[in-house]
């Protein structure tokens, strides 16, 4: 499973603690101890060379939006579309979950409330094929 890492925080409270890929091997270690993890920094360019080299990429968080014009930003797209074209499996976590919406042809737009952290209740208004209509997701 590769870790696709995008935060883009590198304050100094960001950096006295553990960054986003160690996070998600200490999380995902204990249920795959055998398992290997691979972190690749796509924020910094870092990139896997084959999508099918890994069973399943997770996209991590960042404080950066999936609008920005960071070059970045359109390798991690395409990297996401290669994966759902090939069949690898993607789990998005805040940002990655944005990333793989836009990607995949969705809109992302800032929230005219604000930042929102924790849950929100939401309605699916305009459902994909394989949901149903009329969902309510807390």
């Amino acid at each position: 499973m590769g870790i696709l890492m995008t935060n883009t925080d590198e304050s100094p409270f960001a950096a006295a603690h553990p960054g986003d890929g160690e996070k998600w091997r200490a999380a995902l270690a204990p249920m795959c101890p055998d398992c290997a993890f691979p972190v690749y920094a796509v924020k910094d360019g870092r990139f896997p060379k084959h999508v099918g080299a890994h069973d399943g990429f997770i996209i991590t968080g960042s404080p950066a939006s999936v609008n920005d014009l960071a070059p970045w930003l359109d390798r991690l797209f395409g990297l996401i579309r290669e994966a759902v074209a090939a069949g690898v499996p993607l789990f998005g976590a805040c940002f990655g979950h944005q990333a793989i919406a836009l990607a995949l042809g969705g809109a992302v737009e800032d929230n005219p409330g604000g930042w929102v952290f924790g849950t929100i209740t939401t309605e699916v208004k305009a459902p994909a094929p394989w949901m149903e209509a009329g969902q309510v997701r807390q």
